[in-house]
């Protein structure tokens, strides 16, 4: 028997997992090691990395490079992760090292529409320099079958958080998972902060912290309701949303408004709020728990409660900042272990599905 199948016959019965992951914000890449016993979980140790400018510069970028350059910054990308995550990884105990990293990559291309979802990251390089298995490319296998390829977490919702009738994640881009009709179906809601933080850049912050630029503005009707009659919110899922959607669809009635800069923010800001509770509102939601970044924005909440009488469930700050690392790490062990993690009611596939690629050190 070689080394690789030795390797993997240890993965089947691992509990212990590390996921990474990179959201459409770029604030930083989240890296969570988790322990499993069937669905309950615990958050050993979290990190996040913030990207410098220069990471932030190389990711921007990154869709308008051309092939060869493209497949350069895969494998420098994921020698950068592998440096982070060896040196998050010396000081833990040969019990708690992962026997797995489920590694999201940094969003490029998410065209589904073309058979097309791109995440930034070289499983092979950081398996390689790593030197622990390395699970990879979520949704291909998904968008092959004809699904969105997105969202992947509401089957770790379920299972993991199934006291609560509907799970909200806002972070680049607003998604929520439910039970509904006796099935789980999840979709992308409303961008966020990528949105956000696009404006914040023109005044030389990288966002805005605890919604108070959002407070220091104006709602502008017409604005509002034109970024409120785009075709997309109009749709039932499954649905999913990526930067190319924001970038033609709604960036230039930011760019070209005649308003100040806060005054936009402000009326973004509280467009998404509108669109999560057009949402909460009308799948009768009483009780979310919600997570990510834009958890952090007491504006953006408290418009949400000004649309909708919704109860917010806020959990602790490791959740808040770590809760899709934590999932993508769980997704991972369903991969190894050759179940499910893909529901077709979530992405309008042909059928359900055991997506992502492994790589072996």
């Amino acid at each position: 028997m070689t080394k690789k199948h030795v390797q993997l016959k240890k993965i089947e019965g691992l509990s212990v997992a590390l996921g990474i992951m990179s959201g459409t914000s770029m604030d930083g890449l989240d890296i969570a090691l988790c322990s499993f016993e069937n669905t309950c979980f615990k958050v050993l140790k979290a990190k996040t990395i913030p990207y410098n400018k220069f990471w932030r510069n190389q990711l921007t970028a990154s869709s308008a490079l051309s092939g060869a350059a493209l497949l350069k910054l895969d494998a420098a990308y994921a020698a950068w992760i592998a440096q982070h995550v060896n040196r998050f990884l010396k000081p833990i105990s040969s019990l708690n090292q992962p026997e797995l990293i489920a590694f999201h990559g940094h969003t490029v291309f998410h065209q589904p529409e073309a058979n097309v979802s791109y995440q930034l990251g070289s499983g092979a390089v950081l398996a390689a320099l790593t030197n622990h298995p390395v699970v990879c490319n979520f949704r291909s296998t998904d968008i092959a079958l004809g699904g969105q390829g997105a969202p992947l977490v509401p089957l770790g919702d379920k299972e993991l958080f199934s006291s609560y009738p509907a799970c909200l994640n806002i972070g680049g881009f607003a998604n929520i998972s439910l039970d509904f009709k006796n099935q789980r179906i999840a979709f992308d809601i409303v961008p966020v902060n990528y949105a956000l933080n696009r404006l914040c850049e023109f005044l030389n912050v990288r966002y805005d912290h605890n919604g108070t630029i959002a407070k220091s503005g104006t709602l502008q009707p017409d604005l509002f309701k034109a970024l409120n009659a785009q075709a997309y919110f109009k749709l039932r899922g499954p649905k999913s949303l990526g930067r190319e959607w924001f970038d033609t669809a709604q960036w230039p009635l930011l760019y070209n408004s005649r308003y100040t800069l806060q005054d936009r923010i402000r009326t973004y800001t509280e467009h998404s709020a509108f669109q999560i509770a057009q949402i909460l509102k009308y799948y009768k939601i009483k009780k979310v728990f919600v997570s990510g970044g834009g958890t952090l924005n007491s504006s953006l909440l408290n418009y949400i409660k000004k649309y909708c009488a919704c109860s917010i469930h806020v959990p602790d700050s490791t959740l808040i900042h770590f809760k899709e690392a934590l999932i993508f790490a769980w997704l991972g062990l369903q991969r190894i272990k050759l179940k499910t993690n893909t529901l077709r009611t979530v992405t309008g596939a042909k059928k359900n599905s055991c997506g992502g690629a492994l790589y072996l050190p």
